[in-house]
């Protein structure tokens, strides 16, 4: 049986993949940096198999993304039994600690400073910043470059205008739509429901938010295209809340 599935699950899968199919070792590292982010705290086979089923990730897919894993340096395994035991590596711990703030953070509702950089022509990009022309970029992050810093209620409008990505805002107003009044059906849901629900909006979150720079937000907040997915990413987080490790096993799922 698999009991992390339900009607609104399914609901939920069909529509966030309309946005990109979901591809395993990528939802092997968004279980990890949620449920055991620490390199301390361990995932066995058994849970991580229970926990795939509701993705429709078969067996021989997640033992492969598994051994990808391995191999790039992202998770670590032993044996405990007839189990594999895994956790993430050192490196994977530091990847995860890079973006774990920008995932779960509240949302901006005041922004930051501008830093304005002009750069040479041909100039190798700076780090956490998004260029307005061949010249010119802003960034959120204080640098060494040559530019000024503006407040934020000093910038005009057509510069911040010019940090609006069409694409991006279809994106994420379609992600706020399948996930909006999730919190308001969470009531009779099981554990195990509650669990792959939130992972299922995790990952996704994570997906649109990585694939993009991280500047326009803090730069721009309320004004960013992504703020009210945001706050309902926000919403749902809080209600379909992170469990426990100590409740994170295989019989858990079984038994919620």
């Amino acid at each position: 049986m698999n009991v992390g599935a339900s009607p609104l699950f399914d609901k939920c899968y069909e529509s966030l993949t309309e946005q990109g199919s979901l591809k395993t070792w990528s939802l092997i590292v968004t279980i990890f940096g949620d449920l055991a982010p620490d390199g301390v705290a361990t995932l066995d086979s058994q849970l991580l198999g229970t926990l795939c089923a509701t993705f429709s990730v078969r067996p021989e897919a997640l033992r492969v993304a598994l051994h990808r894993l391995r191999k790039d340096g992202w998770l670590e395994t032993e044996k405990n039994g007839r189990r594999s035991v895994y956790r993430l590596s050192n490196m994977g711990q530091e990847l995860t600690r890079e973006v774990y703030h920008r995932i779960y953070r509240s949302p901006v509702t005041m922004p930051c400073d501008w830093q304005i950089i002009i750069i040479d022509e041909g100039a190798p990009p700076v780090p956490d910043s998004v260029p307005i022309n061949s010249s010119l970029c802003v960034s959120a992050s204080s640098h060494e470059a040559f530019g000024f810093t503006s407040a934020a209620e000093n910038v005009p409008t057509w510069l911040k205008a010019r940090l609006r990505d069409e694409e991006a805002a279809a994106d994420f107003t379609r992600f706020e739509s399948v996930i909006r009044d999730l919190p308001r059906q969470a009531e009779d849901l099981s554990n195990a429901q509650r669990l792959c629900l939130r992972l299922l909006v995790l990952h996704y979150w994570r997906r649109l938010l990585l694939r993009r720079p991280d500047a326009p937000e803090k730069l721009t907040g309320p004004e960013w295209e992504g703020f009210g997915a945001r706050v309902a990413a926000h919403k749902v987080f809080d209600v379909f809340v992170r469990p426990d490790h100590g409740e994170l096993s295989a019989s858990f799922i079984e038994a919620a």
